[in-house]
């Protein structure tokens, strides 16, 4: 059936405010944590840290000065959505403070990003399904809880973006292969890659997957001419935006390191070796016609760029020394949930049902169709199946493509089943949306498997960081120990420094600060805390362990402050009663008691 291959102004507006409708109503449970200035996770929290020291400063900064005890903490993000906070937080300069302006361009940087989500899964799936179901896919985002918990109100994150670029490199492929694509798609497609890497290198399996579809579509369409033009245009693109985009923010190390966590000239190299292969496929195309010899010529081109790419840089590659060891990796993100794997058929409904149902939709057109590509597609989504499953972060992936494959799903139902009574294709259509959209919060109701059994409720103190910043205003740039979730907060919210943070690229720093609260209790102060710099601990009065101590059967610092018996080198200085959280003074020899008296609560 032929579809239109663009989305008019109104399906994109139809579709873009139903999504925007949908994550403000998702966001209603994290605006409590928007009072007093606040945001909706700790990695939001740490960008605008670094972003207000930038401004500050006047000078593009790699990181954060008042973590690592004040040394600093080297964050690996590229200042790409730095410069897109700065644009968007410009209008509202003419009228508020900038601290003000940054904080309300955070504010609405989540859901900016699922309307931009929203309008490239309609864009990207519009040749192929009936525009009155585009709308469905729009939706899909804000409702699929491995994408909105990154596009909630006050987030401030690249994940939803990575989507966004996945699905815009993914939609201009299938044009190409589909012949409904204007001139310049392969241009559009190799900028997006650009912009892509820029942002994280998190996007290079998924934009190689768009070139790996362009280059089998070369083999199998001797006849086209524009494929192999667009698809040598693609690479050019994707290697002057990379290159450009690593002269204008280079590595903190300079221009010449070899970084796998984010832009270098490690991906400058593989932009380069795209292109390479794309205008090597559009240069033998007219000389090379059979599909047996296209293939063996698109594999030896492939190959060798790949090998002089992988030759190159084979010690970056394989032997990049900010990689975490497994103990290292155990302690800090062992316990952060989304970093790890998917388990359990819950969870498994929760995080991946529609990239599953997208994957089974792929496999039966390429059986019915006998078509190489849509098996290559099955296989992609595949794949994507296995990163999600990997990590529950990485689950946005294999959503994003179910939310492409809803309104094609129902348009071929719909097909499928036209000769039904209007009932039953109702029902059909019906069926098939709450399949994608209702079923995989099944995940959240773990207890219908009678396995779950219950547990007494244990009311918690709030310990909220916004508590303890009257607390923390009398001592900048004291070193502060603290939860080590609790760092990007304090940062935020106060002039103190903080031990550490869950942030690999300083790994000794997170080390001290979890070696500080496994202290074993003792009289004197312990090394631990010497070597960290503390001065200031700031503990909460609660039931519950710390991950960061929850290994050791013994008493730790974590425990004695938790039940408010700290060590006789920890003077209580100052406490918030309603939140359940107390400040304490490490008393060094030769320091007197009660120096900071004016801090205590009540004097």
């Amino acid at each position: 059936m032929q579809r239109y291959a663009e989305v008019g102004r109104g399906t994109s507006f139809i579709s873009v405010m139903f999504a925007l409708f949908a994550t403000l109503g998702m966001s209603v449970r994290a605006l409590p944590d928007l009072r007093m200035g606040g945001l909706s996770n700790p990695d939001s929290y740490m960008r605008i840290v670094r972003l207000r020291d930038m401004l500050a400063s006047g000078t593009v900064v790699h990181d954060v000065a008042r973590d690592g005890s004040g040394h600093g903490t080297v964050l690996h993000w590229s200042h790409l959505i730095d410069c897109l906070l700065c644009l968007l937080a410009a209008p509202f300069r003419l009228f508020l403070g900038p601290d003000d302006a940054l904080h309300v361009a955070a504010v609405i940087f989540g859901p900016l990003n699922m309307a931009a989500l929203a309008f490239a899964i309609v864009w990207a799936g519009a040749p192929f399904a009936q525009r009155k179901w585009l709308w469905l896919g729009a939706i899909l985002p804000a409702l699929s809880p491995a994408i909105i918990s990154y596009g909630l109100v006050g987030v401030v994150h690249h994940h939803v973006a990575i989507v966004v670029v996945a699905v815009a490199c993914w939609g201009s492929a299938a044009r190409l292969i589909a012949g409904q694509a204007r001139p310049g798609t392969g241009l559009a497609l190799g900028a997006w890659a650009g912009l892509g890497v820029w942002l994280t290198p998190e996007t290079v399996p998924l934009t190689m997957m768009a070139f790996g579809g362009l280059w089998l579509a070369w083999i199998l369409y001797s006849a086209r001419d524009d494929t192999p033009r667009e698809i040598g245009l693609g690479g050019v693109s994707f290697a002057l935006v990379t290159l450009s985009a690593l002269l204008v923010d280079p590595p903190a190390a300079g221009i010449w390191a070899l970084e796998i966590d984010r832009l270098s000239l490690l991906f400058a190299g593989l932009a380069l070796a795209v292109a390479a292969i794309g205008m090597g496929l559009w240069s033998v195309h007219r000389a090379i016609t059979r599909p047996q010899w296209r293939c063996v010529a698109a594999c030896a081109i492939g190959a060798a760029c790949c090998a002089v790419w992988a030759g190159t840089f084979h010690d970056a590659i394989f032997h990049a020394d900010i990689l975490l060891d497994g103990e290292q990796r155990g302690a800090m993100f062992g316990h952060i949930a989304e970093m790890l794997p998917v388990e359990g058929v819950f969870q498994g409904l929760h995080f991946l049902l529609t990239g599953v149902l997208a994957a089974l939709l792929a496999i039966v057109l390429a059986l019915h169709q006998r078509s190489l590509l849509l098996a290559y597609a099955a296989v992609c989504l595949i794949g994507l199946l296995a990163i999600g499953w990997s990590h529950s972060r990485f689950a946005a992936y294999p959503e994003a493509a179910g939310a492409i494959a809803l309104p094609i799903a129902v348009t071929i139902v719909e097909a499928a089943t036209v000769s039904w009574h209007q009932i039953g294709q109702s029902f059909t259509r019906m069926a098939i949306i709450l399949l994608f959209i209702q079923v995989p919060y099944l995940g959240q109701l773990p207890d219908v498997t009678g396995r779950a059994h219950a547990t007494p409720v244990v009311m918690l103190p709030a310990c909220r960081v916004a508590d303890a910043v009257g607390m923390l205003e009398s001592h900048p740039g004291a070193v502060v120990l603290a939860d080590v979730n609790e760092t990007p907060e304090l940062l935020y919210r106060t002039q103190v420094r903080t031990v550490g943070s869950l942030y690999h690229r300083d790994v000794a720093a997170f080390s001290r600060l979890r070696a500080a609260w496994r202290v074993p209790p003792s009289e004197i102060v312990p090394p631990e805390i010497d070597a960290a710099e503390i001065s200031l601990v700031l503990g909460c009065l609660s039931p519950v362990r710390s991950p960061l101590v929850d290994d050791l059967d013994r008493m730790t610092l974590y425990d004695q402050v938790r039940i408010g018996q700290p060590p006789p080198w920890l003077e209580r200085i100052d406490e918030n009663p309603s939140s359940g959280q107390v400040l304490y003074r490490v008393v060094r020899g030769g320091d007197e008691r009660g120096s900071v008296g004016s801090a205590v609560s009540g004097e």
